[in-house]
């Protein structure tokens, strides 16, 4: 895994299919390794783009199975989000779960 240089050079947005419809996006970043240019779009949809044309951010590459990610906390910021939020409710749910039948 390599940590290379990229440039956000658009933004897509798709719409949500929840009532009613809302926006999500994500960057489109590109970058360069090895000689060639390398172009893809994050996985990871938010509410709000945080991103901007032209911002410059950290790809994660592994040349051996060509799998890109943008490195950095923003991107993972929503799936931590809900990570945090199930570990306290599993939490909850072992406390009580102990005080009626432990």
């Amino acid at each position: 895994m390599r940590t290379l240089a990229g440039t956000v050079v658009g933004i897509q947005t798709q719409q949500t299919r929840t009532r009613p419809p809302q926006n999500v996006y994500a960057p489109i970043v590109r970058f360069q390794a090895d000689g060639q240019e390398h172009e893809f779009t994050s996985r990871m949809f938010t509410n709000h783009s945080n991103w901007r044309v032209g911002q410059e951010v950290e790809v994660l590459y592994d040349p051996a199975s060509d799998r890109m990610a943008i490195a950095g906390l923003s991107d993972w910021l929503p799936a931590l989000e809900f990570t945090f939020v199930g570990v306290g409710f599993l939490v909850l749910g072992r406390v009580l779960w102990r005080r009626k039948w432990g």
